[in-house]
């Protein structure tokens, strides 16, 4: 990373063309999933069975009632097992269970 370092005095233009080119090449993505999404209306017949899926799913959900939280059984991590800037270490790790 440190080859891609600008002075300081370079780096609020440098800044500015990054957030344009990036403004720009969203609006081409955009203006590109447009056009696939418009000219196959499979594609839009496919994303609409999906939010159909996705509406009878969370409505199943919410007629269920609450369901209970469960953990995702992940490695947990206390406030407490984590050093005073926030990176976690294995040398700073705590007990595992």
């Amino acid at each position: 990373m440190a080859r891609f370092a600008s002075r300081a005095s370079s780096k609020p233009r440098v800044l500015l063309i990054g957030v344009r080119l990036a403004l720009l090449m969203r609006g081409a993505l955009i203006a590109v999933g447009a056009t696939v999404v418009d000219r196959s209306s499979g594609c839009s017949n496919l994303f609409g069975a999906f939010l159909v899926y996705t509406a009878i799913t969370l409505a199943r959900q919410q007629l269920g009632g609450e369901q209970e939280f469960k953990e995702n059984g992940g490695d947990p991590v206390e406030p407490a097992d984590l050093p005073a800037d926030g990176h976690r270490d294995d040398r700073h790790r705590g007990p595992t269970d």
